[in-house]
């Protein structure tokens, strides 16, 4: 006889975006390569365009971390935004590259009860958004220092939330 399935971990890592984009899929190679650390307090999606198909991944979670591109003026530049954003910052900013953005997920997870407690937006300034494979040259400079610095901040959110990390749990980029 079959238990009931174990929950889910309590921190949940989507990268989004349009990988034929180029660096409007930089959430989206961020979270694959982050998928492939050691990381037993996370689970890591590549949420791709997936949009609110992602909800019910949400459910039942004690934190989110989306990552996504952004328009900006630094490419590569990470900015950490805490959920809820004032509400002109999106439309302001031009927080997302691409339709079917971050926030529209996050407002529909809110109206239907499934937004974690803790919700963080890791968004990545954009260089170059057009149609090819790969990121831009500026973006595949700094995507390693990119993914030391997301790593990093997943561990020390799993540490603010209580999960208990071992001295080796975080992998070594």
């Amino acid at each position: 006889m079959m238990g009931p399935p174990p929950p889910p971990a309590p921190i949940l890592v989507v990268g989004v975006g349009n990988v034929l984009l180029a660096d409007d899929g930089v959430g989206v190679l961020l979270a694959r390569e982050l998928a492939t650390r050691c990381l037993p307090h996370a689970e890591v999606l590549d949420g791709g365009t997936l949009g609110l198909a992602l909800l019910p991944y949400l459910e039942g979670r004690q934190a989110l971390v989306l990552l996504d591109a952004m328009r900006g003026e630094v490419p590569g530049e990470l900015q950490w935004l805490s959920w809820p954003l004032p509400p002109h910052w999106g439309r302001a900013r031009g927080l997302s590259t691409h339709e079917g953005s971050a926030l529209e997920l996050l407002a529909a997870a809110e109206l239907t009860g499934a937004l974690p407690p803790k919700v963080w937006l890791g968004v990545v300034t954009a260089g170059e958004v057009s149609t090819r494979i790969g990121l831009s040259q500026a973006l595949q400079e700094r995507f390693p220092s990119l993914l030391r610095k997301v790593e990093a901040f997943v561990l020390e959110l799993a540490r603010s939330i209580g999960v208990e990390i071992p001295s080796s749990g975080a992998s070594k980029l």
